[in-house]
């Protein structure tokens, strides 16, 4: 408790999380969220699906297919794997994965640059698969309902 500084008001609520246990086990405190900067391409991605498209029904993610195109098969890599770090990241992680599964879905619909979508798409699947397949077994059930009617 005399830990001091202007950090003391802050963790008041980390000890108020260890006390709210119903299952009669101590649950430990709640920790801080620290926001960490993922990459260039989650920045992107989020800034151009918050954004206006381009033009009247123009592609919307053309500068995410624009920055990886000037980058190496490496880079794109670690970018790619920058999104979401496992289950245990989807509070985070999640929006993003959405948010590139929408823009690999635009780039796929525009036809330019088919092989090296084709790659990216590759490498997404590869790296976050198993959490896509995961939120489709158990997750919240939320979807954006595209591509749910073609069956109908």
């Amino acid at each position: 408790e005399t830990d001091g500084g202007a950090d003391g008001p802050a963790e008041e609520p980390a000890d108020d999380a260890g006390r709210s246990g119903g299952d009669g086990q101590e649950q430990p405190a709640k920790r801080r969220r620290v926001a960490i900067h993922r990459s260039k391409l989650a920045d992107l991605l989020l800034s151009c699906r918050d954004g206006p498209a381009d033009g009247d029904g123009g592609p919307r993610y053309s500068r995410v297919t624009s920055y990886l195109s000037t980058m190496g098969p490496s880079s794109i890599d670690v970018e790619i794997s920058s999104l979401c770090h496992g289950p245990h990241d989807l509070e985070d992680g999640l929006p993003l994965l959405l948010a590139a599964s929408r823009w690999l879905l635009e780039a796929c619909r525009s036809g330019t640059s088919f092989e090296a979508v084709n790659a990216y798409l590759h490498r997404f699947l590869r790296k976050h698969g198993g959490v896509v397949v995961q939120m489709g077994k158990g997750g919240d059930g939320e979807g954006d309902g595209e591509g749910e009617e073609e069956e109908a």
